[in-house]
C-alpha cells in the first residue's frame, strides 16, 4: 500500500513550482540577506519524501462531516515533509491573528491546540520524531508568514501596515528559529500586544 502511495503521489516537480518556488525562492530574491536561510529551507522541502503531504491545508479547505474533517482542494499533494502543512495551516492561523485583533488570544490558542491534536495522533500512529517535527515546524512557518507578504502569491487581506507587521515577526524568527511551538507562539504573542499598544498610546 504505502508503494501504491508513494507511486501515486509522486508529484515533487508540482510541489516545487506551486509551493516552494513561490513562497520560499521568489521570497528569497526578496530578501538578501534572508536568502541562504530560506533556500536552506527549499532545499530541505525538495529532499525530503517521507510523508503524504496535502499541500494547501488551511482553515477554508477544511470542512466537517459527522465529527470527522474532510480536506479539500489536494492539487498539490505530493510526498514530502509533514512540517508543510503543520506550518502551512497554522500560518493562516497566524495572520488572522496579525488581521483581527479582537479574536487575537483564540486564533493563537487553537495554534497550539492544533499541534498537539496533531501530535497527539501522529504518536499514536507512529513514524515521526515529534521533537524534530516540531523545530522543522517552527523554522518553516515564519518563512511562510513572510512569503505571503512578500512571495508570489501574498494574502489580500492585510493591509501595508499589517504586511510591516508581519515581516517584523516573521524575520527575527527566520534569522533566529526557535524549536518549540508554545515558545514561537508566546513570542508573537508578545510582540502583537506591544504593538497593539504602541497604535494605542
Amino acid at each position: 500500500v504505502h508503494c501504491l502511495i508513494r507511486e501515486a503521489y509522486a508529484a515533487a516537480d508540482d510541489f516545487f513550482a506551486l509551493r516552494i518556488e513561490p513562497y520560499l525562492l521568489f521570497t528569497a530574491t526578496k530578501h538578501p540577506k534572508l536568502a541562504a536561510r530560506l533556500t536552506w529551507l527549499a532545499d530541505q522541502l525538495a529532499r525530503c519524501q517521507d510523508t503524504l503531504v496535502h499541500g494547501d491545508v488551511s482553515p477554508k479547505n477544511i470542512l466537517m462531516r459527522d465529527g470527522a474533517p474532510v480536506i479539500l482542494d489536494a492539487e498539490c499533494a505530493s510526498m514530502g515533509d509533514a512540517s508543510f502543512d503543520l506550518a502551512f495551516c497554522l500560518n493562516h492561523l497566524v495572520l488572522k491573528a496579525v488581521h483581527l485583533p479582537g479574536s487575537r488570544g483564540e486564533l493563537l490558542a487553537n495554534c497550539l491546540a492544533f499541534w498537539r491534536a496533531y501530535a497527539a495522533q501522529a504518536h499514536k500512529a507512529g513514524g515521526l520524531i515529534l521533537d524534530d517535527l516540531e523545530a522543522r515546524t517552527c523554522g518553516l512557518l515564519p518563512a511562510l508568514m513572510l512569503a505571503c507578504v512578500d512571495g508570489k502569491s501574498p494574502v489580500e487581506y492585510l493591509s501595508a501596515g499589517e504586511q510591516d507587521q508581519v515581516r517584523s515577526l516573521a524575520i527575527p524568527l527566520i534569522e533566529k528559529p526557535v524549536a518549540r511551538l508554545e515558545a514561537l507562539i508566546s513570542i508573537l504573542a508578545k510582540a502583537l500586544a506591544k504593538g497593539l499598544e504602541g497604535a494605542n498610546s
